[in-house]
């Protein structure tokens, strides 16, 4: 193998040449590879992040980029797991190379535990045809955590008209006045999800800077007495005709109503109207809500599997 040298991120300079390794990769790898393209490159401005610190290239004698590292480390909690995805060209993946994108992130997590007194993890991923990948994870001491599905629903069965109680409405969310109601209703809806951590304005003012975030598209249901019972965020790609569900909750004491099944079908409609020909979503295979079963009985099918890995730092 060529000698790499490992260095930091150097803002825009090195754009246009993730870009490509980015677009290399997505030529051989599994289409829904988690997280996406678009995740990665937004997580570079995101407010959490310290490009210094949380992202890493690595580079051949002639300057080329070979591979790029990442952690995504929660701001609060109690342990905090940082997420460790990478992307290494399909020329360049071998076991040393590996070996030294993990090290650097357990290196980086330990650094986050002396400045921030908590205990950390390092979380990494895998989709489940992906052999080498897990048996890689496994060999440096990750072990499986839980299990994520990747549903889809096409959008040209019918959609059932959305049924919510009586006196509950829908609207669109209206940006950053809503950064605080929709922060506090995160917060209380996925309290008991499992490696949750408290959302915050700022991470949700980011959010609406994503290219692919609809606002427009996303709801949220209001009790009679004006309580924001429950929320549905979606995004449309700018590549493709799928628009993706990725946030459906419900606060606690409004649960078993029908209102998540009428939001998923009234964001299901808008996103039909939009041009879409499939809804997609990621959803927790053990969620302790039951959004799985909520999810098969509007017509949603199981298409991939994604492994959470986890390791103690």
């Amino acid at each position: 193998m060529t000698t790499l040298t490992m260095r930091s991120h150097r803002g825009k300079a090195d754009l246009d040449a993730i870009a490509l390794l980015l677009k290399t990769c997505a030529a051989v790898d599994p289409p829904d590879e988690y997280p996406p393209v678009s995740d990665i490159l937004m997580q570079f401005d995101a407010p959490s992040v310290d490009q210094q610190r949380d992202i890493r290239l690595w580079e051949d004698a002639e300057g080329q980029l070979i591979a790029l590292a990442g952690l995504m480390t929660p701001t609060e909690g109690d342990v905090l797991d940082g997420f460790l995805w990478f992307r290494v060209h399909p020329t360049q993946r071998v076991e040393s190379l590996y070996r030294n994108i993990i090290a650097w992130a357990e290196a980086r997590m330990q650094e986050v535990c002396q400045e921030r007194h908590l205990a950390v993890k390092l979380l990494a991923g895998a989709g489940a045809e992906q052999a080498k990948r897990m048996t890689l994870l496994e060999n440096y001491g990750f072990r499986i955590e839980r299990y994520f599905l990747t549903m889809m629903r096409s959008l040209s069965e019918p959609i059932p008209e959305p049924q919510l109680p009586d006196g509950f409405t829908l609207r669109p969310i209206q940006g950053e006045p809503d950064a605080q109601a929709w922060v506090a209703l995160c917060n209380d809806t996925f309290i008991d999800h499992w490696n949750y951590h408290p959302d915050t304005v700022e991470a949700f003012k980011h959010k609406l800077k994503h290219p692919d975030f609809r606002a427009d598209l996303s709801v949220v249901a209001i009790a009679p007495d004006g309580t924001w019972a429950g929320f549905c965020d979606c995004y449309i790609p700018k590549q493709g005709n799928q628009g993706w569900i990725n946030l459906l909750g419900t606060r606690r004491g409004y649960r078993k109503q029908g209102i998540a099944r009428s939001m998923l079908q009234a964001v299901m409609q808008q996103l039909n109207l939009e041009g879409m020909e499939t809804a997609m979503l990621y959803v927790d295979a053990e969620n302790p809500s039951g959004a799985r079963r909520l999810y098969e009985s509007v017509g949603f099918q199981t298409t991939h599997s994604q492994i959470a890995y986890v390791k103690d730092i």
